[in-house]
């Protein structure tokens, strides 16, 4: 269930993505941009875990950070 929740956090990727192919773009968490991040996407199967998988790449100020987890949890993502 990654992809409908990366497509929230991050509004701005492209409607096709590439695996292993690292993207820019803005963070959105309670209705507002909070980083400027990459995000980096591997295809279902090419991954280490054979599953969809995202790796957000933020600044690593630790309110950006706690605003990402709670991003995150609000989307439906586990700890």
């Amino acid at each position: 269930r990654a992809m409908p929740l990366i497509r929230r956090l991050a509004p701005h990727l492209p409607e096709k993505l590439e695996s292993h192919r690292c993207y820019r773009s803005a963070l959105v968490g309670s209705g507002k941009e909070f980083d400027d991040a990459l995000v980096t996407y591997f295809a279902e199967g090419r991954s280490y875990t054979g599953e969809v998988v995202f790796e957000i790449s933020c600044h690593g100020n630790m309110a950006i950070v706690d605003q990402l987890f709670l991003a995150l949890m609000e989307l439906g993502a586990r700890e």
